[in-house]
């Protein structure tokens, strides 16, 4: 999967990019067998 997140900000970490970030890998988490 891939999620792309755009902004206006020039060459900074946006704001709420760390959560959006946990978010997306949390969903990607694999069931076990």
């Amino acid at each position: 999967p891939l999620v792309t997140a755009l902004h206006a900000g020039a060459h900074e970490y946006p704001k709420g990019a760390s959560e959006l970030i946990a978010r997306f890998f949390k969903a990607q988490v694999r069931q076990s067998r």
